[in-house]
């Protein structure tokens, strides 16, 4: 969508249940991501589409742009947000359900996480020794794997976390790339971030199998 700086914008969301029916009580977490202008690729992700569209962003946009917005709950089955952007351009606008329980994972039998998703789930635990065997019903050589989701801290305070992975792998908090061990094996990797108590925060992690 186009959109004007500083003018305010607002939506509202209503929520309904699996079945179809209006819910009239609060309680869920919407957050309103808002990013560069992207294409829904077929890996389902927002992809930038900078080379691949004629009316791709303006780069002046680019880390300008809030990217993480938490909806108000109105504590009847819907939610509402208001935010503006620094400067004219092409953005997008999404919402995403957050729900507990850990990182929404996608499995791909490549290197590349490219195409569909061979498996899609959610990893409770990030920790993994698989050895020989399979990551994925079809592969165990040549697999990549995308985990998403959000991080809150308990408490404002710096956090130190520790990365380690047999081959490749990068981490991205807040869409800033923080650690990249893409190409190369296979030293451990030590991230140190300070996080403000209660607040949500943007984590991508990928990584790759030769």
């Amino acid at each position: 969508m186009s959109a004007i700086s500083a003018v305010e914008t607002s939506i509202t969301l209503k929520s309904y249940d699996e079945s179809g029916v209006a819910r009239t009580a609060g309680g869920d977490l919407y957050f309103l991501h808002i990013e560069q202008y992207c294409i829904v690729s077929n890996n389902y992700r927002c992809d930038l589409s900078d080379q691949q569209d004629s009316v791709a962003t303006n780069p002046a946009l680019g880390n300008s742009l809030p990217s993480i917005i938490p909806m108000t709950d109105l504590g009847s089955g819907s939610y509402t947000v208001k935010y503006n952007i620094p400067q004219d351009g092409t953005i997008s606008v999404s919402i995403v359900l957050a729900r507990p329980g850990g990182l929404a994972a996608e499995y791909f039998n490549n290197a590349f996480l490219d195409g569909a998703p061979a498996i899609q789930r959610v990893d409770q635990k990030f920790d993994f020794t698989w050895g020989d065997g399979l990551l994925t019903q079809q592969a165990g050589d040549f697999v990549s794997i995308h985990w998403h989701g959000k991080l809150r801290a308990p408490y404002s305070e710096d956090y130190t976390f520790f990365f380690k992975g047999d081959d490749g792998f990068r981490v991205y908090v807040d869409n800033k790339l923080r650690v990249d061990r893409w190409n190369a094996c296979c030293l451990d990797q030590t991230l140190v971030l300070a996080l403000k108590a209660n607040t949500f925060y943007n984590i991508l992690i990928e990584f790759k199998e030769l």
